[in-house]
């Protein structure tokens, strides 16, 4: 398959994403930093970041200081796993 990046339907999708996404403030936390990386490069991520982590640690930490209306995470963290993660933001904000 080749991925067109500059198609109609890829732009529309990017598009609808980034209006979903309007005036949000998003926290990453990922274990595998590669894949941090990419998804904070997405075209509507990237204007919305304000942070991003690799451990549960960072991850609350990052949370608790700027007050993210997103949270992305994944299940597997460097140090951590991100269901803990998601109980601990919710039982200390």
């Amino acid at each position: 398959m080749q991925l067109r990046l500059e198609s109609r339907t890829i732009s529309q999708a990017i598009q609808t994403c980034m209006d979903l996404l309007d005036g949000f403030r998003i926290v990453v936390v990922m274990g595998d930093r590669l894949a941090l990386t990419g998804i904070c490069l997405a075209p509507f991520i990237a204007p919305r970041l304000v942070g991003g982590a690799t451990t549960e640690d960072e991850g609350l930490q990052l949370v608790q200081q700027l007050k993210p209306d997103l949270l992305l995470l994944t299940e597997e963290l460097e140090i951590g796993y991100g269901i803990r993660l998601m109980q601990r933001v919710l039982k200390y904000g």
